[in-house]
């Protein structure tokens, strides 16, 4: 890219003086200008719309990784309200409690079964 400065010592070297050719010269160093300000402008548009994608995606990312229960229907609760305490400890399970959770989880729906039987 030629600087208005570089193109000015140019015209002026050459002494001929012809203001048409410095203005057709002039109008197509601003039009160079205004494309190379059009470039750049759409690349930073391009970039902010990235950006805002990315975070959109990141906090997406996040509500999902943290996932919501879903509501209890009335028959869950129903059976919230019959079910006797799970045998698992308050502190974090290893693998024996969750096997006892589960045989006493298998226990209570046979049992339910039984009695609806």
């Amino acid at each position: 890219m030629v600087s208005l400065q570089e193109l000015l010592q140019s015209f002026n070297s050459q002494g001929s003086g012809d203001t048409e050719l410095l203005k057709t010269i002039l109008n197509a160093k601003k039009a160079e200008d205004e494309l190379n300000a059009s470039v750049i402008n759409a690349r930073t548009e391009y970039s902010k719309s990235m950006r805002l994608q990315y975070q959109q995606q990141q906090q997406q990312r996040a509500q999902y990784s943290h996932p919501i229960s879903p509501p209890m229907s009335p028959a869950d609760d129903a059976n919230e309200s019959s079910k006797q305490t799970s045998p698992l400890p308050s502190s974090s399970p290893n693998r024996q409690d969750i096997i006892n959770a589960l045989k006493f989880k298998f226990q209570q729906h046979s049992e339910h079964s039984e009695h609806t039987s």
